[in-house]
C-alpha cells in the first residue's frame, strides 16, 4: 500500500510540474518515469504472487485490486519501454487507500472500533475525491477523440484545479467557475455527481457525529503529578455513583489528592451527567469495559491505587451478577496483578470461596 501511495505521489508531482502535458517524451519526467517503473515492477511481482496464492483463480481475475493493476501496470511498463510518460489512469493507485484502516489495525496503531470506522470513512472519502479529480484531469486535458479535428477541444486544467472542481461537485455547491468542456468530461461528471454525492452525504455526517461522540467519553485518563486515582466499574448507575461519591468524597475523609475514574459500557444519562459535572474536578467518566485490555490501558489501570467493582443489589440473578464481577476481577488481575481489587459480591458462598 505504501508503494501505491508513493506511485500516486509521483503522479501528483508530474501533474504539478507539467500541469498541461498528459503525454511527455524525452528527458521530461525521466527520473519520475524510472522510479514509477521500479514501483510497477514490484506491483507486477505482487500481482503474480497473489495470483499463485489465490484459491479461486477465476475470481482473482475480476478482483477489484486486480482490475486496478490492469489499469496501471501495463501502461507504465509500455511507456517506459517507449521512453515516454503518459499520465493516464495512474491516479487509480489511490484506491489502495481503501486498505489503510486494515493495515493500521494489523499494525496495532488503530485499536478502538470507532477509530477504525473513522479511518475507513476518511480514506474512502479521500480516495473518491482524489480519483475523481484524476479522471477529470485526464478527460479535460486530453479532449474528445471524436471532435473535429480529434482532441481539439482539450482544456488546460491543472490537477489542483480538478481537485477544487471535484470537491465543489461532491458538495453540490457548484460555483460554475470551472466547468467541463469535453463531452466525455461532462458524461463522467454527471456519473461522478451521483456516486460522489452518495459518498459525501453518507461519510461526512457520520464522521462529524463520530468526532462529537468520541471526544468526551472515549478518551484516556491522564494522571497528574501528585494525584492518585481509583477505577470504579461494574454496576455504574446514577444511584450507585451518588452513593459512592457521597461516601468517598466526604469532607471527613480529607482525601483531596485522589481522583475517581468511572468506566461503563454505556454513555451516562442526563442525571448522571449532572452528577459528574458537580464533581468535575475529581471525577472522570470513560466509556468502556475492564474486560478489554485496551480500555484498561485507557484508565491507566497499571498505576491505579485500587479498582472497585460495584454489584447491582437488585439483580434478578445474583449468581450471574457475581460471576460477571469475578470475571472482571480476573481481567484486571491479568492486566495488572499488583493493583488492589475490591469487589462487591451478593451471594455468601461466593464471598467465602473468593
Amino acid at each position: 500500500m505504501l508503494l501505491s501511495l508513493a506511485s500516486f505521489g509521483i503522479y501528483v508531482s508530474e501533474a504539478s510540474q507539467w500541469p498541461n502535458e498528459i503525454e511527455k517524451c524525452g528527458h521530461k519526467g525521466r527520473r519520475h518515469r524510472l522510479l514509477d517503473f521500479l514501483f510497477n515492477l514490484f506491483f507486477l511481482l505482487h500481482f503474480l504472487i497473489r495470483w499463485a496464492a489465490a484459491d479461486n483463480k477465476l475470481i482473482f481475475w475480476v478482483d477489484p485490486f486486480s482490475l486496478l493493476d490492469y489499469c496501471t501496470v501495463p501502461p507504465c511498463l509500455l511507456a517506459f519501454a517507449l521512453k515516454r510518460s503518459w499520465m493516464g489512469l495512474r491516479f487509480m493507485r489511490i484506491f489502495r487507500l481503501f486498505n489503510l484502516a486494515e493495515v493500521l489495525h494489523n499494525l496495532n496503531i488503530i485499536k478502538s472500533a470507532s477509530a477504525l470506522r473513522l479511518c475507513q470513512l476518511s480514506s474512502f472519502f479521500l480516495a473518491i475525491w482524489l480519483a475523481g479529480a484524476g479522471m477529470i484531469y485526464l478527460l479535460e486535458n486530453t479532449g474528445d477523440h471524436f471532435a473535429n479535428p480529434p482532441y481539439s477541444n482539450a482544456v488546460r486544467l491543472t490537477y489542483f484545479e480538478c481537485l477544487y472542481f471535484a470537491i465543489v461537485t461532491m458538495s453540490t455547491v457548484g460555483y460554475g467557475d470551472i466547468t467541463p468542456q469535453t463531452t466525455l468530461g461532462r458524461i463522467f461528471t454527471s456519473i461522478f455527481i451521483l456516486c460522489a454525492l452518495a459518498a459525501f452525504a453518507s461519510c461526512i455526517p457520520e464522521i462529524v457525529e463520530m468526532f462529537l461522540n468520541t471526544s468526551k467519553y472515549n478518551g484516556n485518563y491522564l494522571s497528574r503529578p501528585g494525584r492518585r486515582h481509583v477505577v470504579v466499574c461494574g454496576d455504574v448507575t446514577t444511584e450507585s455513583v451518588k452513593h459512592f461519591l457521597d461516601d468517598f468524597l466526604h469532607p471527613d475523609r480529607r482525601r483531596t489528592d485522589v481522583e475517581v475514574v468511572f468506566m461503563n459500557r454505556s454513555k451516562p444519562d442526563l442525571r448522571l451527567r449532572s452528577l459528574l459535572r458537580r464533581h468535575f474536578s475529581r471525577v472522570k467518566y470513560l466509556e468502556g469495559t475492564v474486560m478489554n485490555h485496551i480500555d484498561l490501558e485507557r484508565v491507566d489501570m497499571a498505576h491505579a491505587d485500587a479498582c472497585l467493582i460495584l454489584a447491582n443489589s437488585r439483580a434478578v440473578d445474583p449468581a450471574q451478577e457475581d460471576a460477571a464481577n469475578i470475571m472482571r476481577v480476573v481481567s484486571v488481575k491479568n492486566y495488572a496483578s499488583n493493583v488492589r481489587v475490591i469487589v462487591q459480591l451478593l451471594q455468601q458462598c461466593n464471598k467465602v470461596s473468593h
